[in-house]
């Protein structure tokens, strides 16, 4: 989690945030980075379009705060259509859909072990999209 509310970040900042988080930054790029909130800074609409590059290759990123930046409805919408759009072939549906099914028995095993406080089995986790 990174929380940059009212820091004073400008247009030029966001850049430099949003290349860290692709991966033409290399090896070091930011890979498990969830939450970023950028809330009452000072952006345009111009440096929220830099996120669509972020989030079309990026998919670690699961919540970004963008409130009271002064963003208009057409600033923010191309950043919208790219949200969680991922394209699955044939072949990673079902195996997506395998895995959900997997989870699913666990968690289920797990209630009746809850039931019985015996020790529950960790649950697999599905969203890691890469």
């Amino acid at each position: 989690m990174l929380f940059l509310r009212a820091s004073g970040l400008k247009d030029r900042d966001l850049a430099q945030i949003c290349n860290v988080l692709k991966p033409s930054y290399g090896p070091g790029q930011n890979k498990t980075l969830k939450v970023l909130d950028l809330s009452y800074n000072h952006f345009n609409g111009e440096s929220i379009t830099e996120f669509v590059n972020v989030l079309e290759t990026n998919r670690t990123l699961e919540y970004l705060g963008l409130a009271k930046n002064n963003l208009t409805t057409e600033a923010v919408r191309p950043l919208l259509q790219c949200m969680g759009k991922v394209e699955f072939s044939n072949d990673q549906v079902d195996a997506h859909q395998e895995k959900i099914k997997q989870r699913n028995i666990v968690i289920e095993k797990n209630k009746k072990l809850r039931t019985q406080k015996k020790p529950e089995e960790p649950v697999p986790i599905i969203d890691n999209l890469e």
